[in-house]
């Protein structure tokens, strides 16, 4: 092979190592421009980049109770299951119709426990001999009219109910005063978006996303009130028990209390 022809395959060889180098060049560039494309389309207006803006809006709304739940009821024993039912039985028909006559609804009055159990001997050893039959009827009352809650319970007590569980206060519509708490959260959240766009130099654009974190009541705790399983020991055989002289009781409603907190993604201008 002559030296022309040496000559021209070295200047072939040359030319296609370019020619690959360009094209390794130009696949990589392409390949940057395709990743540039997509990271600007992920940071946008609307998403959780460089040109939008998340705010989270706040709220607390309180407001005063309009009806009270109170859980009461009675628990005794008795030598026999059916003498302990019926001496049950008539006790919590008199504290039903006590609580009536303060101005209670039947309907505002359910059975919410109901249980009757022996009690064996155990000691000085385990046998099935049965001492006593134990039996508790607890009723959950929906009172609407507030102020007499506190003359309810001592109703109730005064006829012969030994358990008082705990008194709730609630809201009927609790969904109005939860729209109330997300209107003022939402508008809290434009406000601070608003005022961090004009502090950078911007405008608030469009709403992208909203994000209800949540909707929280606090209604009052239910407070132990009452003399529990006080009178059992001194009754234990008792048919029917002698009620008790009432004392005034005293119960404040105090207030509900709902919190909203909205968070809000808007473009930026």
């Amino acid at each position: 092979m002559g030296g022309t022809a040496k000559a021209i395959i070295g200047v072939g060889l040359v030319v296609c190592l370019v020619l690959a180098v360009t094209a390794w060049w130009a696949l990589e560039a392409a390949r940057s421009t395709a990743a540039g494309a997509e990271l600007r389309a992920d940071l946008g207006p609307g998403r959780y980049g460089q040109e939008g803006v998340r705010v989270s809006g706040t709220a607390v709304v309180r407001t005063a109770p309009d009806v009270a739940i109170v859980r009461l009821g009675y628990e005794s024993r008795s030598r026999r299951a059916r003498e302990a039912k019926l001496a049950n039985d008539r006790v919590m028909k008199k504290v039903i119709a006590a609580m009536q006559k303060e101005g209670v609804a039947r309907k505002d009055i359910q059975t919410v426990e109901y249980r009757l159990f022996p009690v064996w001997e155990e000691w000085p050893k385990p046998t099935i001999r049965t001492l006593f039959w134990h039996i508790l009827h607890m009723v959950e009352v929906r009172v609407h009219k507030v102020e007499t809650v506190a003359d309810v319970i001592d109703a109730a007590s005064a006829h012969g109910a030994d358990k008082v569980e705990g008194v709730q206060f609630a809201v009927e519509e609790l969904h109005k005063v939860r729209a109330q708490a997300r209107e003022m959260a939402a508008k809290v959240a434009r406000e601070k978006g608003e005022q961090l766009a004009r502090l950078m130099g911007s405008r608030l654009g469009k709403v992208v996303a909203v994000v209800d974190s949540h909707v929280r009541y606090w209604d009052s705790p239910w407070s132990w009130y009452g003399t529990g399983s006080a009178n059992i020991a001194a009754q234990r055989m008792a048919e029917v028990p002698t009620p008790a002289a009432a004392a005034d009781s005293v119960v404040s409603a105090g207030q509900v209390v709902v919190e909203a907190r909205e968070e809000v993604v808007f473009a930026l201008q």
